[in-house]
């Protein structure tokens, strides 16, 4: 069985040229939904990016949707073979990420605008941050926002550790992650979430205030509960205090979580 903590990720072939941003798209039978997704990409005004489609090995005609992309989208990889799920799809694909940034978007969301990465591209090139992010609208029904609503805003590590960004919103450096390890298999629903309060206390962060993405509300974390990732909360909020004791934030959440936990 393949471990499922984080690890390093694997060294990527050295290239003379990086785009600016690497867009993986993880996928497993998307062919109903993923034409939007693609079109958003392929619809961008800025073209210093590539696209990485990591693959589960789908049957649907997925793959075939995905080949009629290439003459929109030159700088297409598809890599197809079987994965033990998102997580394991997006880890898989980061060795072939040529880009400086990593931004990962689900199969059924969209970029929100033709200009959203010409808008993003000036504070890549300029940020010191490891990990940048923005907002969502939220396209359907959901807990957070009215259906179409705006969601994000800037986050302190203390409100991180009790709401996620969405990970559609999310710039991370290619070092950043190295650093960080992969993807926590361990965590089937919010990994992106492990990862996220882990970089935030690794190091900077920068929030954009720009709409990145239109987020279906109908994707696998919004629809699921993390048993392993609600049953490690507390170690795992103990380890970050750890690595930043002078912090108050991580105390001050731990106080919310446990009134949250007792109240409900």
């Amino acid at each position: 069985m393949q471990p499922t903590t984080p690890r390093p990720v694997a060294a990527r072939a050295q290239v003379s040229s990086q785009p600016l941003i690497s867009v993986v798209v993880p996928t497993f039978n998307s062919c109903e939904w993923m034409g939007p997704t693609l079109d958003s990409l392929a619809a961008q005004t800025e073209r210093d990016f590539e696209v990485i489609v990591s693959d589960g090995a789908s049957t649907d005609g997925t793959l075939a949707l995905i080949e009629t992309y290439r003459p929109r989208l030159p700088s297409l990889t598809l890599l197809s073979r079987p994965d033990r799920g998102v997580y394991d799809a997006i880890n898989q694909a980061l060795p072939a990420c040529r880009g400086n940034w990593i931004y990962v978007l689900g199969s059924d969301d969209c970029l929100h605008a033709s200009s959203t990465l010409a808008r993003l591209a000036p504070t890549l090139r300029a940020s010191t941050a490891g990990l940048v992010y923005g907002d969502v609208r939220i396209t359907g029904p959901n807990r957070l926002v009215p259906s179409g609503g705006r969601y994000g805003g800037p986050f302190t590590l203390a409100r991180l550790l009790g709401q996620n960004i969405c990970h559609q919103a999310v710039f991370a450096r290619f070092e950043l992650l190295n650093r960080l390890g992969s993807f926590d298999l361990r965590f089937k629903v919010w990994a992106d979430w492990d990862i996220a309060q882990r970089a935030f206390v690794d190091g900077a962060v920068q929030w954009i205030d720009l709409v990145v993405a239109d987020y279906s509300p109908a994707g696998m974390s919004s629809q699921q509960q993390d048993a392993e990732f609600e049953r490690t909360k507390w170690a795992r909020m103990f380890k970050l205090w750890v690595r930043k004791p002078l912090s108050l934030q991580v105390p001050l959440a731990l106080v919310q979580q446990q009134y949250w936990d007792l109240k409900g």
